[in-house]
């Protein structure tokens, strides 16, 4: 559970701070992670579905970051009345 808060975090505050695509630099994170593990362990099936998870943990990260980007952007666009 440690590994997915490792890629929840990186792409939460990358998805929230970084500029256009390098949002999704954070997902290269528990791929590279996987296809490490996957060399030096072997491509198992529970490799596979940690690294699929993770993959998907990053990109809800990341989405939920830019989410909270436009909310926070939306506020400040508006006029104070």
């Amino acid at each position: 559970m440690a590994g997915f808060v490792v890629f929840f975090l990186p792409g939460l505050l990358l998805g929230y701070a970084a500029p256009g695509l390098s949002v999704f630099l954070p997902v290269l994170l528990p791929f590279l992670i996987g296809i490490y593990t996957g060399i030096t362990q072997g491509f198992h099936g529970h490799v596979i579905l940690f690294t699929i998870l993770g993959l998907i943990v990053t990109v809800i990260a990341v989405l939920l970051g830019r989410a909270l980007l436009y909310r926070l952007e939306g506020e400040q666009a508006r006029p104070s009345s």
